[in-house]
């Protein structure tokens, strides 16, 4: 869905979004009524068509590259997020941010193609239908979000049975002491007649 999207975009921006000569006609037209001399409405029109087609070019030059940042960016964060099959929490938040970001994206996207059919004469129905598609594809990434809560028992046994591997591990105090046949204890971890590691900030030091 992400990706007919981006493709159906793509294709307005190289079309200059939808652009209409007819409308921008229709603009010039009744800017020009009002004229009554021949001549100075043809000039007045000419000046007026012109202006307005330099400054629609302006505008959509500058959209393009954020429209299409934004496209990429629904995708890019989609993948992403896809990519990831969480085993622990860790990986339950990264999977949940990409997603959370490609949802971000959606909103802007919409915002900004609301923000072009309202500053350019174009088809807005176009413009429209392309909203209420991202519209859909929200909510899609908004339920594939939700599902995820799948993941959470694996992951809560996982997370336990790597707290016990932990708490199995022999504690660091053991490598102070050394005997003879080669054995670690922490007889002397403690008191000057053995090694114990600092493990305070030097900063912190006086």
């Amino acid at each position: 869905m992400a990706y007919a999207i981006r493709k159906r975009i793509t294709a307005e921006l190289m079309a200059s979004f939808a652009l209409s000569q007819k409308r921008i006609e229709a603009y010039v037209e009744s800017a020009t009524k009002g004229i009554a001399d021949i001549s100075e409405r043809e000039v007045t029109a000419k000046l007026l068509r012109e202006l307005t087609m330099d400054r629609n070019v302006w505008f959509i030059t500058k959209e393009r590259d954020t429209v299409l940042d934004l496209c990429q960016g629904i995708s890019r964060q989609l993948r992403m997020g896809n990519t990831v099959f969480p085993e622990y929490y860790s990986e339950f938040i990264e999977r949940r941010l990409q997603l959370d970001r490609a949802m971000e994206y959606c909103n802007a996207l919409q915002d900004e193609l609301q923000f072009i059919a309202e500053t350019i004469p174009c088809d807005k129905n176009k413009y429209m239908n392309i909203v209420l598609e991202l519209n859909k594809l929200y909510n899609y990434i908004k339920s594939l979000r939700a599902s995820d809560n799948k993941f959470l028992p694996k992951i809560k046994k996982n997370e336990g049975n790597f707290c016990s591997d932990c708490s199995s591990v022999v504690s660091a105090a053991y490598f102070a002491n050394v005997n003879s046949n080669g054995n670690a204890n922490y007889n002397n971890a403690s008191n000057v007649n053995g090694v114990r590691p600092d493990f305070t900030n030097p900063h912190d030091r006086t």
